[in-house]
């Protein structure tokens, strides 16, 4: 389950930047609300960049539906086991 934590960028910036997993906040609009340095690294977007596009624009079709299926597990308040999605970089 995800807490809801708002502030959770806020009160461990360096933690999440130091991740070696990709690691990122999308908000109910499907907009990022907060993406890692891993992950603006790995797919090439800025942090500026990333606040202008959509999650779903970042992922290939596949992974479309593998995550609006886990956003419906989610939003029930239950449990979802790992996540694969596979991501457009910047590059295509």
């Amino acid at each position: 389950m995800i807490k809801k934590d708002k502030k959770l960028p806020e009160k461990y910036p360096k933690v999440l930047d130091e991740m070696s997993d990709m690691f990122l906040i999308i908000g109910p609009n499907d907009k990022f609300l907060f993406v890692n340095k891993m992950w603006t690294d790995t797919v090439g977007y800025s942090l500026k960049e990333a606040k202008s596009l959509s999650f779903k624009s970042t992922v290939d079709k596949d992974s479309v539906g593998i995550l609006e299926d886990i956003l419906t597990i989610l939003s029930k308040n239950k449990k979802a086991d790992s996540i694969k999605l596979t991501f457009i970089s910047k590059k295509g």
